[in-house]
């Protein structure tokens, strides 16, 4: 029976488990996934009816490269290390909005 509360595909939210669970062990995995992942530049952290990011991502594999998108739902970010965890993916995070391009 399918119920019209679930927001995403229960695959999804697995998925999302096990990748932060790879990621408290400091599994190395880690870092391919995130080699692959989609890079968001000038983003920064938004609150809809969850935190997410927007920004202009390039190579994100639905929309492409685009000046402007809105992520799922965010669960884990590490602005340090460069990335963030959203419910359907990993993205390498560039240059924050508020980063000058030069520096």
């Amino acid at each position: 029976m399918a119920y019209s509360h679930i927001l995403a595909p229960p695959g999804l939210i697995v998925t999302l488990g096990d990748d932060l669970t790879r990621l408290a062990k400091g599994d190395p995995n880690v870092l391919d996934a995130l080699a692959q992942a989609p890079r968001l530049d000038e983003w920064d952290i938004v609150r809809y009816s969850s935190y997410c990011l927007s920004g202009a991502v390039t190579g994100h594999p639905l929309l492409g490269d685009r000046p402007r998108i809105a992520t799922s739902a965010l669960y884990a970010i590490n602005r340090d290390a460069g990335w963030a965890r959203t419910l359907s993916r990993w993205y390498r995070l560039g240059r924050h909005a508020g980063e000058r391009a030069d520096g």
